[in-house]
């Protein structure tokens, strides 16, 4: 229960506050197809939607199946959005992901588990549940194969996928130059989040690809940072 009344309040907050500020920054209040990988419960559809920003098609990828059956019961009626309870990463195939007691840090990523934050979660989820992680194997895919299979052209491409972020690019570079969506919404941990992470070397990747850096915003507690990049031919 306590878990679930925090869980609550960080996504309104989310909702209500911090995305607003990312959309702010943004320069038009009329999208396109919207592309959301590690779509979670569709905060970012849902500051769209509060805060009355048009789009035409809002595509989600969700891949943790619990997260997933909740959004097609909530929005399977939805005649914009498409969700696909599927991850997206570097190469096709099966991989375990932890599904934590807070679902917004399911990964496929190996945590630091010496981060504060990590024995502060560990710590709460021992005493309201017994097992703090548990695993499911889920498909991943590359966003490169839906290349031609989504509406053109598309507005915003999100990715917040909790240390994954480097094989959703790699696997998504042809899918990018070929859509060169407007602007790419990146959640980036900080440095030691999880084990071998480095959100230089994903930045890097980025501007290799022809994007430029025009926003960034710290999560509560400064635990990640949202980044916006624009294309730069645009």
């Amino acid at each position: 229960m306590i878990i679930k009344l925090l869980e609550t309040i960080l996504d309104f907050y989310v909702i209500l506050i911090h995305n607003k500020k990312i959309l702010n920054k943004l320069d038009t209040k009329k999208f396109n197809s919207i592309i959301d990988i590690g779509a979670h419960k569709l905060e970012l559809f849902n500051s769209l939607k509060k805060f009355n920003y048009k789009f035409d098609r809002y595509i989600a990828f969700e891949p943790e199946k619990n997260l997933f059956d909740g959004l097609k019961l909530k929005y399977g009626m939805e005649d914009t959005i498409e969700l696909y309870n599927l991850a997206v990463g570097s190469v096709d195939k099966i991989e375990k992901i932890s599904v934590n007691s807070f679902s917004s840090t399911n990964t496929f990523s190996e945590i630091n588990s010496d981060l504060l934050k990590y024995k502060i979660k560990n710590f709460l989820s021992k005493l309201f549940r017994k097992k703090e992680i548990l695993t499911q194997s889920v498909e991943v895919v590359k966003l490169d194969n839906f290349i031609n299979k989504f509406d053109k052209p598309v507005s915003i491409l999100k990715i917040d996928t909790e240390g994954y972020e480097k094989e959703v690019i790699e696997g998504a570079t042809k899918f990018i130059l070929e859509y060169t969506p407007r602007y790419l919404i990146i959640e980036l941990q900080n440095e030691n989040n999880y084990k071998n992470y480095s959100p230089k070397e994903i930045e890097k990747l980025i501007y290799e690809i022809g994007y430029k850096k025009v926003f960034e915003m710290f999560g509560p507690f400064n635990l990640f940072k949202d980044s916006v990049y624009r294309i730069s031919n645009k």
